[in-house]
């Protein structure tokens, strides 16, 4: 089987303490380990690219076209960095309409570039099977108050998997829990909502609290307080994985 990831930086895998390429090998590993079966994969994650320029490398690079003419999956990280820069140009707005009216619209647009993304892959396979992580929080555990940026990482994820519905073959993954860390419960979280002392969110504020300290999230990295660790990129290969189960047919093969 043939598996072609494309994305950010979470295709690319940083943060991966290891260094081995993040969800890439670990999903590899876990075919050969748990089903038998050889899975080839080509990684062409970039970090901090956009929905936009992801689909651009698509059509321009000849090398990622042939690969997904030969791919039965294509595994997509979008849409971090899109949420990332319009909250960053969007974040010193005082006003709260005219700020949710921005986002409103920064979401708009990314749906329109989401789809040309699909669009893309499925020009070069229409019969691949496309599955779509989602996004997470890396700033809850500093900002648990700060509820506006939790929102509109929901919006994305809402966009994503919505739009992974309106194609055939298109599969949404759930990496949500990303966000709580090891905070799973409501409990755990409340507590975490007392902690916080912080109603609003800048990046002076997080390189204060972060900076050259060890993450509180224990699925993220210490040295960017932003990317999974190898507990992080664990979380993603076991959601991926279930999702593909339950959708290949692995008598095919």
């Amino acid at each position: 089987m043939n598996l072609v990831a494309i994305g950010d930086s979470l295709t690319q895998g940083v943060g991966d303490v290891s260094n081995s390429g993040g969800y890439v090998p670990r999903i590899k590993q876990l075919f050969d380990e748990r089903l038998k079966i050889d899975l080839n994969v080509k990684n062409y994650g970039i970090a901090g690219e956009r929905s936009d320029q992801i689909t651009r490398r698509i059509l321009q690079k000849e090398s990622i076209q042939k690969d997904i003419q030969k791919a039965n999956m294509v595994v997509i990280t979008v849409g971090g960095n899109d949420l990332l820069q319009s909250l960053q140009k969007n974040a010193l707005i005082a006003n709260d309409n005219t700020f949710h009216k921005n986002m409103n619209s920064a979401l708009n647009k990314y749906q329109t570039s989401l789809n040309e993304l699909l669009h893309a892959v499925k020009h070069y396979n229409s019969n691949c099977r496309i599955y779509l992580f989602g996004v997470y929080n890396p700033l809850y555990v500093y900002f648990a108050n700060v509820e506006k940026i939790t929102d509109y990482v929901d919006k994305l994820n809402e966009i994503n998997s919505m739009t992974a519905n309106d194609y055939k073959n298109c599969y949404y993954v759930d990496i949500k829990s990303l966000t709580y860390g090891q905070f799973k419960t409501e409990n755990q979280r409340k507590e975490l909502l007392k902690d916080s002392n912080h109603s609003s969110f800048n990046v002076k504020d997080f390189s204060e609290d972060a900076s050259d300290s060890k993450e509180i999230n224990d699925y993220l990295s210490d040295k960017d307080h932003f990317h999974p660790n190898d507990a992080g990129y664990d979380v993603m290969t076991d959601n991926l994985f279930k999702v593909i189960k339950n959708t290949e047919n692995f008598n095919k093969y």
